[in-house]
């Protein structure tokens, strides 16, 4: 409700949404969908939440669709779509908006998977893999879990038999640069740019026996001088194209040239994707220092605050929760917390989840693989699935505060639904069986639905349940002390932000949070004591923010600028701050150097008519009486209802021996009832 990315639908507005180096941290495509809606329908929730759905019906489609391609049965593929559709487990990514990034990243990266498994498998349409590229970029721009489809890809490369020639290696090694390296539009260009002169070459040059690696060779001239023309960073596509020429070569090398069954370590048909992913994750890692993935996980290890060996354990509790709520979707919190260790330990269960997960195993392998029953299906779901949840398992640290999130399980249960009617697929009882058992099924999966959906109208509810769940959970103290502070109950906000400090002494939020209530009572040594108690809190905006304005507010004049000073060097552009430190400066005397922050404001912000009024005062008390009109004219145009700036006015004319000209302005004053106005009158306007 407060983003102002989504209410610009103009083409400027949506170029600034798409603009990289605007400091948007979630999905940039998402919020595209978030300013459409707001486009139609502003801040109505109903529009907001039927969109949702209408994601969700596409990917209950697309579930349908793929699995018929691997069932080959449509009575199987409608099933199975329709235990994906009401599958409890789903509710979060659908009836929470924000959750709609879960929603579009699915329905790219099954259409990409659709598209690879109905167009491309026979490398006879060069046009179907380059919307797959399409599609795979899409999803990137949706969520960070689409970096997983690469994987998806060669795995289903292995489920397929698909004979790793050139070409194949080549659009892998295409599609890992794209989402892995340097997802950019003009990447995604330039990768469609040199994929179809590259595909028919090899496909011609076959004929001819020559060395492949020579048509290789030539796309990649071909794609620098691409390159060259349609962007400034030339060195660093280079250095791009370079790597990605020796790795498809070294590669070509070693599946054409090299007999895996000769090592120790292979069988015949042993899948090359396990070696090939591994070598070329490696060198991405060390030689691409400054691609997309050791972005992320650079930014997750600064936020890292368990052992390797507890994030071991962390990520085999969430695949056991994954699996356990496929079958028993219900009971547990809307928000799953960090596990507290106690004593350097972890809560037992976490040590207990590996047997879980072992078991399981045992069980498919002495039931199916074993007894060679369709066990290259078993272990392809098996791996989708695994592949697909593994960004969000916690080996690589996840910025947040929750260890699993029904959500994260959206697209990746349609691995376990493979396992699932691949199994029953087998199952031969009478079909009476199997049909009360998949109504009973789905009876069960809409008596869970009705109770858990009502959990989210609102965050009192929601959060109700959460800390009905987990009692010792800060965060969701603090999250309904906001709901409550929103709507006035001031002292239920602040009973819920001292809980949630008690809790945790290191939330920042919660302090500052329960600062902003004191500040309302005007309590601000108060205020300012609850800030100091936060331990970063010279990196942390929002707490220097309100810590420069309480001081202020108290007339600790030099001590505020301190604070402002800091806040603005690490955010330049914080209109906030520029305006009090600009205020500041006014009480200080220094009106040059106020004026000057009120000119870079209005240069982020041209209607902030504060500003104007403000720096009208500014040039009023430096003798610039001109410049002084000039600004509060500009902030009366921009804001006609405020009697202060009506007064400053007047009193700038009234500087300059303009007293007959002051008297429309004080008339306006005194008719939106300023209590200097009558005064005023009286004494110049008789």
């Amino acid at each position: 409700t407060q983003n102002k990315y989504i209410t610009d639908f103009s083409t400027k507005g949506i170029s600034t949404l798409f603009n990289k180096n605007e400091p948007i941290q979630e999905p940039r495509f998402v919020w595209f969908t978030y300013a459409l809606d707001y486009h139609f329908f502003k801040l109505n929730p109903l529009a907001y939440h039927i969109h949702n759905l209408l994601w969700h019906f596409f990917n209950v489609i697309l579930v349908f669709l793929l699995a018929l391609l691997f069932f080959k049965d449509r009575l199987i593929a409608l099933a199975l779509s329709v235990v994906f559709a009401l599958h409890p487990m789903n509710i979060e990514a659908i009836v929470w908006i924000t959750g709609r990034k879960d929603l579009i990243f699915t329905t790219f990266y099954l259409l990409a998977l659709f598209v690879y498994l109905k167009y491309h498998t026979k490398n006879k349409n060069p046009f179907g893999f380059i919307l797959v590229l399409i599609l795979a970029y899409l999803s990137s721009l949706s969520k960070i879990q689409s970096i997983t489809f690469p994987l998806i890809l060669i795995l289903l490369d292995w489920y397929l038999n698909r004979k790793w020639n050139l070409i194949c290696i080549f659009e892998k090694t295409l599609i890992i640069w794209l989402l892995w390296i340097a997802p950019a539009h003009i990447n995604l260009l330039v990768s469609i740019l040199i994929y179809l002169p590259t595909f028919y070459l090899i496909q011609y040059y076959k004929s001819f026996k020559l060395k492949q690696y020579i048509i290789i060779a030539f796309a990649f001239v071909l794609l620098i001088v691409f390159s060259k023309s349609i962007t400034k960073d030339f060195e660093n596509y280079i250095y791009t194209y370079i790597f990605v020429f020796m790795a498809i070569v070294a590669f070509n090398k070693l599946i054409i040239r090299l007999n895996p069954s000769k090592l120790i370590f292979f069988k015949k048909k042993a899948p090359y994707f396990i070696l090939i992913s591994f070598v070329l994750g490696v060198v991405l890692l060390f030689v691409f220092s400054d691609s997309v993935l050791v972005y992320y996980f650079n930014r997750a290890m600064a936020f890292d605050k368990f052992k390797i060996i507890d994030r071991i354990f962390m990520a085999s509790y969430g695949i056991s929760h994954y699996v356990f709520k496929f079958f028993i979707p219900f009971g547990h919190s809307l928000i799953q917390p960090y596990p507290l260790k106690t004593n350097g330990f972890l809560p037992v269960i976490y040590y207990l989840s590996p047997l879980f997960l072992i078991s399981i195993s045992v069980l498919l392998y002495f039931t199916t693989i074993k007894k060679k029953q369709f066990s290259r299906e078993i272990i392809f779901f098996g791996l989708f699935f695994l592949i697909t949840i593994s960004p969000v398992l916690h080996i690589i640290p996840i910025y947040g505060h929750l260890i699993t999130a029904d959500r994260y399980s959206y697209m990746s249960y349609f691995g376990l639904l493979g396992i699932l009617f691949y199994a029953l697929k087998q199952w031969k009882p009478a079909s009476s069986i199997k049909v009360y058992l998949f109504f009973s099924v789905i009876l069960f999966f809409i008596i869970c639905d009705v109770i858990r959906v009502p959990l989210w109208k609102n965050e009192k509810v929601l959060f109700d349940q959460v800390i009905k769940k987990h009692p010792d959970f800060s965060l969701a103290y603090n999250n309904r002390g906001f709901w409550y502070y929103n709507r006035g109950n001031i002292s239920e906000a602040e009973k819920d932000f001292s809980k949630s400090v008690e809790l945790d002494s290191h939330n920042k939020v919660g302090f500052y949070n329960l600062s902003l209530i004191y500040a309302q009572q005007n309590d601000f040594y108060k205020a300012i004591m609850t800030l100091n108690k936060i331990d970063s809190i010279d990196t942390y905006v929002d707490g220097l923010y309100m810590r420069g304005y309480s001081l202020k507010r108290i007339n600790q004049l030099n001590e505020s600028l301190q604070d402002f000073n800091k806040l603005l060097k690490l955010e330049p552009r914080h209109a906030f701050g520029l305006y009090n430190r600009g205020v500041n400066y006014y009480l200080l005397e220094d009106y040059d150097l106020s004026i000057l922050d009120y000119k870079k404001l209005l240069e982020i912000q041209p209607k902030f008519h504060q500003a104007y009024d403000a720096m009208g005062n500014s040039y009023m008390m430096a003798g610039k009486y001109d410049s002084a009109l000039t600004c509060f004219n500009s902030a009366l145009n921009l804001e006609s209802t405020i009697a202060d700036y009506y007064i400053n006015k007047a009193e700038c004319l009234i500087r300059i021996g303009l007293s007959k000209e002051s008297c429309a302005p004080l008339q306006e004053a005194l008719r939106l009832n300023h209590p200097r106005a009558s005064e005023l009158l009286r004494t110049f306007c008789k």
